[in-house]
């Protein structure tokens, strides 16, 4: 219970992650080195794909929220040890797809900035999955980038996007393709995520 609530906290809030990373507004956290005062990021359905010594991971906030919510989808990428140590130019493929009418499915396409996870704020990461629930401490000790792709499907009507559109109610299937652009590299295709979205309003949100 601690854990979903200072995971609601993080976000809708923000509470020690940078703005840049969930979406939200302007603001400036600190953060503190006892990793009992560390906020904590639920990585919901989380998944890592490896490949020729490549680790590709891939999660979400929720699963399980407002239609007028973005649906906001972080990356890490780790290299080998004998990889360059420059990020590579990534693309990302997203698709939300209604399991019941095909009219209403969104699909995007992102090329995000990686960033070095060393140089962002400290936080715990708490893994949350069918097979895995787990936490640990971020930044991870090897070299790995990091971004967060936000609102790719325009929906984020409750944060006043504009020109956004709130998801129709339902089940989606969102599914993630990730591309590091290397040669001799095929993209990552990662299993579909679960998504629902109900009628009702921001109430229905699940940490």
């Amino acid at each position: 219970m601690i854990h979903q609530f200072r995971s609601f906290l993080i976000c809708t809030l923000g509470v020690g992650i940078p703005a840049a990373i969930l979406g939200c507004g302007p603001r400036h956290v600190e953060t503190s080195n006892n990793p009992e005062d560390l906020p904590i990021m639920t990585k919901h359905e989380w998944q890592r794909i490896e490949a020729n010594g490549w680790n590709a991971e891939r999660w979400v906030a929720f699963t399980r929220g407002s239609r007028g919510n973005p649906v906001n989808v972080w990356v890490r990428v780790t290299p080998p040890a004998t990889a360059e140590k420059q990020p590579p130019k990534i693309n990302v493929q997203l698709l939300l797809s209604h399991k019941v009418d095909p009219k209403f499915s969104r699909k995007a396409t992102s090329a995000p900035e990686l960033v070095d996870c060393s140089k962002l704020p400290k936080r715990i990461e708490h893994v949350r999955r069918q097979t895995e629930d787990s936490s640990h401490e971020f930044p991870p000790k090897e070299l790995s980038w990091e971004a967060v792709i936000q609102d790719p499907f325009k929906s984020n009507t409750i944060g006043g996007t504009p020109g956004a559109t709130a998801l129709e109610p339902g089940i989606y299937d969102l599914r993630v393709t990730l591309d590091l652009g290397l040669k001799d590299m095929k993209p990552f295709v990662f299993e579909p995520i679960k998504m629902t979205f109900p009628r009702k309003g921001p109430r229905d949100v699940a940490p």
